[in-house]
């Protein structure tokens, strides 16, 4: 029985409706394609925060330490 669970959702992951695998299969096109819409005028209003190491990330959520 365990092991039929575990299968199903391994099996899931990489099904053809699966999030994984959309992300896996889009993210060089949406990485491109981000930084360009973000520059529209319908999105300037929005704040972007890009996050490129590790570091950056701690570096920014240390700052929510003193609220």
């Amino acid at each position: 029985m365990a092991i039929t669970a575990l299968c199903e959702i391994l099996c899931g992951f990489f099904s053809r409706n699966s999030i994984l695998l959309w992300v896996l299969q889009t993210y060089r096109r949406r990485r491109r394609e981000y930084p360009i819409m973000f520059e529209q005028p319908e999105y300037k209003h929005l704040h972007v925060l890009r996050l490129r190491s590790p570091a950056q990330t701690k570096k920014w959520l240390d700052e929510f330490e003193h609220f």
